[in-house]
């Protein structure tokens, strides 16, 4: 009986000796037809099982309205084979966007290329980007892509692969972008969090925003709303069922910078998915294998506030109303009661805070979005931290979205969505 009981064991050690060392790849090969390293060392294959379902609905009207998408599944592939079996033409115009604007840049620059040499270097790029991210990218959003490429098949979308979807989540981390945010509390004692992205008017993105909705079944999971863009698996904007929401502006290129860790869109999902609470964010981005420079704004529906300057191997937390000021560069703002800020155009943004702050309100806020936010400004959220409610404003072909109209989404509609 107790020979019986070594001999796995001893069997597992010696086999696993011969896979990992520099032994003869004859001996590696004969050694994992063996069950038990071969269960050791073998990929667990993707479950494609098909659970749950989609719906629709939207709010505004005209060029204002926005589609959102309701997801309901046990598991993170079925949640993007419900969204490409759904919505999939409105995911085929998106992404052949993307890809035709990214080409007409590279064509711009260097007219002498032909149209489909500019299509070869861009995925050629893109797809040595995604390579390095691979790695960290986490098993939910690799099964919830390929869900989402299956679904499309199956709608009848034959032309988008995969591959393609690769590389429009490896974009986001390759061209970063400055933005803006704030989190603050208003005249009326509601407290107010803002996500102003500067990036990508023009791309064709703004011909069809998206309202996510992931009700997840999965124990330990958050539902969780991300307003993005269709076809677009990873999250920039989002607020979760626990109050917590997020604003995200890129720093540039600094020294050590790499594409190897998690891409930015994929970390923000697994803080929606699993922070009950602003610190829990925070300790989420801090623990994280990060790759780029980005600066965060973390709010929660208690009033709890904080900013992080982040980069690849730091990571600086800035408490609201225990900073007196944020410094990086050669820029240094001054923060103040009840308010945290950092953007782009910061000296500006801190005038306004400035003179503005113990009047501020939900009006006055859209106001100050205005003066801060760049040409390039393609979304706007809103957050009523208080209540839960969002109000998105989404740009117009070259309109700036902080000069368009702005659309509540509020919790009430989530939340009888949730309880149906």
């Amino acid at each position: 009986m107790t020979i019986r009981k070594v001999w796995p064991l001893t069997t597992t050690l010696v086999l696993t000796f011969i896979i990992t060392s520099g032994c003869a790849p004859v001996l590696r090969k004969v050694a994992t037809f063996h069950p038990v390293p071969r269960k050791i060392f073998g990929t667990v294959p993707m479950d494609k099982a098909i659970t749950g379902y989609a719906r629709t609905n939207s709010i505004g009207e005209g060029t204002n309205k926005i589609a959102i998408l309701h997801l309901y599944a046990s598991d993170h592939y079925s949640f993007g084979y419900q969204a490409g079996r759904t919505i999939g033409p409105a995911m085929q115009e998106n992404i052949t966007a993307v890809y035709t604007s990214l080409s007409r840049v590279l064509k711009d620059a260097v007219p002498i290329l032909p149209k489909f040499f500019c299509r070869f270097v861009v995925n050629v790029g893109l797809d040595g980007a995604w390579n390095k991210m691979r790695p960290f990218v986490p098993q939910a959003e690799l099964d919830e892509m390929q869900g989402l490429a299956d679904g499309l098949r199956d709608a009848g979308i034959k032309n988008i692969s995969i591959e393609q979807i690769h590389r429009l989540m490896a974009l986001p981390d390759l061209t970063e972008a400055t933005c803006s945010a704030m989190i603050l509390k208003g005249t009326n004692g509601h407290w107010y969090q803002v996500r102003i992205l500067d990036y990508g008017v023009g791309s064709g993105l703004e011909k069809n925003p998206l309202i996510t909705v992931y009700h997840s079944t999965r124990e330990g999971e958050n539902t969780f709303v991300s307003i993005g863009w269709a076809g677009f698996t990873g999250l920039v904007s989002g607020r979760n069922e626990k109050g917590v929401a997020i604003s995200e502006m890129g720093l540039g290129s600094l020294p050590g910078e790499t594409l190897a860790g998690i891409p930015m869109i994929f970390l923000l999902k697994l803080l929606m998915r699993y922070a009950d609470n602003a610190e829990a964010a925070v300790s989420i981005i801090r623990s994280a294998q990060r790759n780029n420079a980005y600066a965060y704004g973390v709010g929660d529906s208690s009033g709890n506030g904080y900013g992080l300057i982040t980069s690849r191997t730091e990571c600086h937390i800035y408490p609201m109303n225990k900073t007196s000021e944020i410094r990086f560069g050669e820029m240094v703002m001054p923060q103040y009661k009840d308010i945290i800020y950092a953007g782009h155009n910061w000296y500006v943004q801190g005038k306004l805070m400035e003179q503005r702050q113990g009047k501020l309100d939900l009006e006055s806020v859209k106001d100050i979005n205005k003066y801060i936010c760049m040409n390039s400004n393609l979304q706007v959220v809103i957050y009523d931290l208080t209540t839960g409610d969002i109000w998105i404003a989404n740009a117009h072909g070259k309109t700036p979205a902080s000069f368009c109209e702005y659309v509540l989404f509020p919790l009430s509609m989530w939340e009888l969505d949730r309880k149906n």
